[in-house]
């Protein structure tokens, strides 16, 4: 085997294996929208551990409209973005070195229904 063969083979080798990451994070964003379709309309939910977070404020440069700092090292946070957000959160809690950021589904808040005025009255 020639020394072009080996390298030729070891490239096919790490374009199957990026090929296989990629089909595996497609494979995690379809479920995750099927599961969605399932249990209602969910929006993302974010949770810093504010005790393990040391400010290094790799999550406000991969995310800066979520993320920002209130002072030198106060971390402000949108606690539920829109989901157009989901890749640079997602790339944030990547980033965070301390791994203090963990993403999450939570339901949405449906709009309340007033049943006081449906049922001819409010107070006893």
């Amino acid at each position: 085997m020639t020394l072009r063969e080996i390298e030729s083979s070891s490239m096919v080798v790490r374009w199957i294996s990026n090929i296989d990451l990629l089909a595996s994070v497609l494979l995690i964003h379809l479920v995750d929208i099927f599961k969605q379709g399932e249990e209602g309309s969910t929006r993302m939910k974010i949770v810093v551990d504010l005790n393990r977070c040391q400010s290094y404020g790799q999550c406000v440069f991969a995310a800066p409209n979520v993320f920002r700092f209130h002072g030198e090292e106060s971390l402000e946070f949108d606690y539920a973005p829109d989901d157009q957000q989901r890749i640079q959160v997602e790339r944030a809690a990547a980033a965070c070195p301390v791994q203090a950021i963990s993403i999450g589904r939570t339901p949405e808040a449906k709009e309340p229904t007033d049943h006081s005025a449906a049922s001819g009255g409010g107070a006893c």
